[in-house]
């Protein structure tokens, strides 16, 4: 045997060790050698498909690379092809006898089978599904009811299953409403809807509804354990004091009103995708967390009557503002951020701070020119610790350079020098030497330096923003 069961080829013979007992190569030998390679060799897959397996093959964690799409039944498929799905098949027959074929055909019909097609037409009445020609079944809704008219409608993608012996249709199907006169509702017991939960036409009966009942809907996740008084919060707006933890899973009503001036840390725990919207009434502070409570810019929030925000759980107790709208009189902290100044060379102790204040940012910055001899500079804006996130607004600038700030040198006697804002270049601040309003349009003088190398410039600007 030239493979020893393991995978491993054996050789009958060794012509060194025959050549140290001074055996003769003969020819018995030479063919049993070169018989058992060639055993070897045949019991080797070979790479055109001469080959036919005969046992299971063990990868140990390997896989076969390359493959190419499944073709029938009996081939294997490609992640690709797996992830992709079987696809659509074509559809034929007519609108109430519909014929299917897919493109690798089914040989049976097996327990728990899905297909989906798109209907090519709305049914007229009772409908029939033949597979790939493997004979025709009935389709059915909430069991063996077999369909209405309308229940298929044109152009509508329908999702069946085979429970042995029809195909049930599980799209959402609409259910014909029925009457219910007056004596179906009469006497009808406290806190209780009348409600008809079988499959077919039927007298009400009474469904318990409690005035509260937090701990079973809980538990269960049954709306028909949700209490009257849950129901109505759902429509309703909430109030609650502030405190260093809000719970917001509490209260069911999506709109919560925070009063109170307690700084808040946390918004206690509940089940992740929750969404509440909240709205403070007073000035408090919300303490940003990079896990548990992650405001915009990473930075505190410090609220003014007015202001609100969408809050959405991540699970865990954590939760992330995913906008926050500021009310009327808005005046936030000074935050600091990193701007980007060009026009001044290799800037040293640079430091800005930007704050809102209704709808205009102020920013205050300082820093040591490098090597420059430029009549102009532009700083980028930021606010709430961010460089960038805001744009002038070009509805409330005029055309062209606007003044709106001023900067301060460290030369002795420095000709005046104004902070520009441009309406087309939305996201910098300009700085220039402009020695009196009569040099219009507001543009740097020719031959003024702003900046020497070593020196050091303060400014300060208020600008208009866009949706402030």
């Amino acid at each position: 045997m030239p493979f020893n069961g393991s995978g491993v080829f054996t050789r009958l013979y060794s012509w060194a060790n025959d050549a140290a007992a001074n055996i003769k190569i003969r020819a018995d030998r030479m063919d049993n050698e070169m018989n058992g390679m060639a055993t070897g060799l045949s019991q080797c897959i070979t790479k055109d498909g001469q080959t036919t397996v005969t046992a299971n093959l063990p990868m140990s964690g390997f896989r076969h690379t390359g493959v190419g799409d499944a073709t029938s039944r009996n081939n294997y498929g490609s992640y690709a092809q797996i992830m992709d799905g079987k696809g659509l098949p074509t559809v034929g027959g007519t609108a109430n006898a519909i014929t299917l074929a897919y493109s690798i055909p089914h040989t049976a019909y097996v327990n728990g089978m899905e297909i989906a097609f798109v209907a090519t037409a709305a049914n007229t009445a009772a409908a029939t599904v033949n597979v790939d020609g493997l004979g025709v079944r009935d389709l059915t809704k909430n069991g063996s009811t077999a369909l209405a008219s309308g229940d298929i409608a044109n152009g509508e993608l329908v999702f069946c299953k085979y429970d042995g012996t029809r195909f049930q249709v599980i799209n959402d199907i609409a259910v014909g409403a029925g009457s219910v006169t007056n004596s179906m509702l009469a006497s009808m017991a406290a806190n209780t809807v009348k409600v008809n939960a079988t499959n077919a036409s039927a007298s009400p009966t009474d469904l318990a509804i409690g005035a509260s009942q937090t701990a079973a809907r809980g538990a269960t996740g049954d709306l028909r354990a949700m209490g009257f008084n849950e129901l109505v919060a759902l429509t309703t707006e909430a109030t609650v004091a502030s405190a260093s933890t809000v719970d917001l899973g509490a209260q069911l009503a999506p709109v919560v009103n925070i009063t109170g001036t307690t700084t808040i840390t946390s918004f206690g725990t509940v089940a992740a995708g929750t969404m509440r919207r909240v709205v403070f009434g007073g000035a408090l502070v919300l303490t940003h967390n990079g896990t548990s409570l992650i405001l915009p810019g990473g930075a505190n929030i410090t609220t003014a009557a007015g202001d609100s925000g969408v809050f959405i759980s991540l699970g865990s107790g954590n939760w992330r503002c995913v906008d926050f709208q500021y009310g009327s009189n808005i005046v936030t902290p000074w935050v600091a951020y990193t701007p980007v100044v060009n026009g001044c060379g290799a800037v040293t102790g640079l430091q800005a701070v930007s704050r809102r204040v209704g709808s205009n940012l102020e920013v205050r910055f300082r820093f040591v020119c490098g090597t420059t001899s430029g009549t102009t500079f532009d700083i980028s804006i930021g606010f709430n610790g961010t460089n960038g996130g805001v744009t002038l607004s070009s509805t409330a600038l005029l055309t062209g350079e606007n003044l709106v700030g001023a900067i301060g040198r460290s030369v002795n006697n420095a000709p005046a020098n104004t902070v520009l804002a441009n309406s087309s270049a939305n996201t910098v601040l300009r700085a220039g030497v402009c020695n009196a309003p009569s040099n219009a349009p507001m543009v740097p003088i020719p031959g003024n330096i702003l900046c020497a190398t070593g020196e050091t410039i303060a400014g300060f600007a208020s600008v208009p923003i866009t949706g402030w």
